[in-house]
């Protein structure tokens, strides 16, 4: 009697853990984290807040000041993941330009913009054998190659 009651709280844990898991599956839990650009201009802070994978973007200017130009929120919305992404115009912050993104896989990161067409989709990858490489592509109507943007984890 003993090891069922043992069992079937081992169980229940390791469902409660799965389960609050689940709201984020596949490449978006390697997220959470600080990313440095591989060309050094910048960073990116990631974390699960809630229902809400948030980030954050910052350059870092020629003072070596770091300065927010954008704020990215990834929610699973009825099976799929959706991107917001944020950025201030010019130097007031309380006045942000919105954009949104769909994806139509749940496990994958690569979205789809709904509002406007600069830019139409934001792909997201990482390593193979490292989840500390992230890259990020950049796609425009009007350039047939992607922007590329390589980021490194130097903290979880």
């Amino acid at each position: 009697m003993k090891s069922l009651q043992n069992n079937l709280i081992f169980f229940i844990a390791l469902l409660l853990t799965f389960s609050s898991n689940a709201q984020f599956s596949g490449r978006a839990e390697h997220l959470p984290g600080i990313w440095k650009y591989k060309a050094g201009t910048g960073y990116e802070i990631w974390s699960l807040n809630g229902d809400v994978m948030e980030g954050q973007g910052y350059r870092v200017n020629k003072n070596g000041d770091s300065v927010l130009i954008e704020q990215f929120f990834i929610n699973n919305v009825n099976d799929q993941l959706t991107l917001r992404l944020e950025t201030p115009r010019s130097t007031d912050t309380t006045q942000t330009k919105s954009n949104r993104f769909i994806s139509k896989k749940k496990r994958k990161l690569d979205f789809k913009n709904i509002d406007t067409t600069k830019p139409h989709r934001i792909k997201i990858k990482f390593g193979f054998f490292s989840k500390s490489k992230m890259k990020i592509y950049l796609y425009y109507d009007e350039i047939p190659k992607p922007n590329k943007l390589i980021l490194y984890k130097i903290e979880e």
